[in-house]
């Protein structure tokens, strides 16, 4: 028999060509347990390729985790994406008075164009914050969420949705402390014959009680608002009762008659006064038929699924960004012009473009 260097010689010499010979095992791929010092070449192999891909991606979570309050508000200032997990961060953590602040700041800087053309801010932060806010519903959010509907003559459609559910919730917590001033308000803007939107307060017309506000619901009609229409829409959500207000139901169609043969008298072809002439009939028929009841007609208000109002907006922030400079062309032979939102209606009626037609 051959010995055993003799069958290694001859294997070698024989052995079929393409054949390698085994080499003895590596020690498998490992990174730290930060995860900070792993190989920065991709290794060789199926295996160690994709651990190479999971310790990569457990650091790049560990980059994106958010460890704390001022670094979550942070994301919220300044994220050019919706900032899903900052806002869930915040949104589900105990009340805390750094977030207090932060959305009592935002709310009332909303509009502040100083502070946001800086650029260290992103424009739809104050969005972010009045998401938040549904979980600080008191007194002091009370003036900021006013503020929104009477400082500019703003339509950021997303920002003014979700205030009008602070509305709702602040009525529905705090009660009069709330309700109060947004009435007042509804009529010191009447009076001054403003075109903010204020309509948005309208909004808390459902949590009245006519018995305790009946000077300041009189007040609304001692001068045409200059959202009519909303302000005839809303009143008959009011809590009224014909057996427990009957003085107050019949001095206001003495006002809503008036107000209707005036509009009757009113021989014009503009569309807007016909819409108020049939929103001033509507209302008539439903305060002459009021007989409120927390069956029928709920007060409750639940928060809605923020996550969800989100998602369903189809292009979030381009279109936020798009509403801005939109632009529609007018119908008109030649050379097309084009009418700005804010630019007065074609159709004579001396409102803006975006407030008439569009």
């Amino acid at each position: 028999m051959l010995n055993r260097n003799l069958q290694a010689e001859f294997s070698q010499i024989h052995s079929p060509p393409g054949k390698k010979e085994k080499k003895s095992p590596r020690t498998p791929f490992r990174a730290r347990g930060d995860f900070g010092d792993f190989q920065k070449r991709k290794p060789k192999g199926l295996v160690k390729q994709k651990k190479w891909r999971f310790l990569r991606n457990q650091k790049q979570k560990q980059q994106q985790m958010i460890h704390s309050n001022t670094h979550a508000i942070e994301i919220l200032e300044t994220s050019e994406e919706v900032p899903y997990e900052a806002i869930r961060y915040l949104y589900y953590q105990k009340p805390s008075e750094a977030i207090h602040k932060k959305v009592l700041f935002w709310l009332e800087n909303a509009y502040n164009d100083e502070m946001i053309e800086e650029g260290e801010f992103d424009p739809i932060a104050p969005f972010w914050f009045a998401i938040l806010a549904e979980n600080y519903l008191d007194e002091n959010l009370v003036d900021p969420v006013i503020k929104l509907f009477t400082t500019v003559d703003s339509d950021w459609d997303y920002l003014n949705e979700q205030a009008v559910d602070l509305i709702h919730g602040l009525c529905y917590k705090i009660g009069d402390k709330a309700i109060t001033p947004f009435l007042q308000t509804s009529v010191e803007q009447i009076k001054i014959e403003s075109e903010l939107p204020y309509l948005y307060l309208f909004e808390s017309f459902r949590f009245v009680d006519p018995s305790k506000y009946e000077k300041e619901i009189l007040s609304l009609f001692e001068k045409k608002s200059y959202w009519l229409e909303a302000l005839l829409a809303h009143l008959p959500d009011m809590q009224f009762l014909q057996k427990k207000h009957p003085e107050l139901l019949s001095k206001l169609h003495e006002k809503l008659e008036l107000l209707r043969l005036e509009y009757e008298m009113l021989e014009t072809e503009d569309h807007i006064d016909r819409g108020v002439l049939q929103e001033l009939i509507n209302c008539q028929e439903r305060l002459s038929k009021a007989d409120y009841s927390k069956e029928d007609k709920s007060n409750n208000w639940k928060p809605k699924d923020w996550e969800a109002t989100i998602r369903s907006m189809s292009r979030f922030a381009e279109d936020e960004k798009e509403s801005f400079s939109e632009q529609i062309p007018a119908p008109v032979f030649g050379k097309q012009k084009k009418i700005g939102r804010n630019d007065p209606c074609p159709c004579g009626s001396g409102k803006k473009y975006k407030r008439c037609c569009l």
